[in-house]
């Protein structure tokens, strides 16, 4: 297959870390937007924008579109900080200082899943039956060490009670 035939790696990190950002912010950019109050959040918008211009073009001359991605990923955290103290703060009357470190550990938790995942993916031989083992470790590994980081949080008290349930039809048949 060959490396000439991939993206350089630098820019799969920094594309998947804006895709996470850009998913974290929308969410709370759609709840902003039905409920109005734009002026709450404007000015880290007008940061946002001022960021990633500025960035952009500092980072394209040495990093290439790779760097403008980059940029675009400091402007989605900025919007990202500001939507999620505006959102929090009016709207679900919590710290929207808290729901950033929430978010913040499930950062880190993407880093080592996406780490772990590299790692064992390195260690596959090439190919057709390489690329296959990739993809299964993809899409297995990352989801199991998910449960196994968020098993016992409130966030899996859902996943929790379906797999009660399953268990006991399983158990009882």
């Amino acid at each position: 297959m060959g490396s000439d035939r991939l993206l350089p790696l630098g820019f799969v990190i920094v594309f998947s870390l804006n895709e996470y950002v850009g998913w974290n912010h929308r969410m709370l950019g759609s709840y902003r937007a039905v409920l109005g109050h734009f002026e709450q959040d404007q000015w880290f918008m007008v940061a946002s924008a001022a960021t990633n211009l500025i960035l952009s073009f500092a980072l394209f001359p040495a990093f290439g579109i790779t760097g403008i991605v980059a940029a675009t990923v400091v402007a989605h955290c900025i919007m990202w900080v500001g939507r999620g103290i505006v959102v929090c703060r009016q709207y679900m009357r919590g710290s929207g200082w808290r729901y950033l470190r929430v978010q913040a550990v499930h950062l880190v938790t993407l880093v080592v899943l996406m780490a772990g995942s590299y790692r064992v993916c390195a260690l596959l031989p090439g190919g057709i039956l390489g690329l296959l083992g990739r993809a299964v470790v993809v899409c297995i590994l990352p989801n199991v060490l998910n449960l196994a980081f968020y098993i016992w949080t409130s966030d899996a008290a859902y996943l929790r009670t379906q797999a009660g349930r399953l268990w006991q039809k399983i158990t009882h048949r």
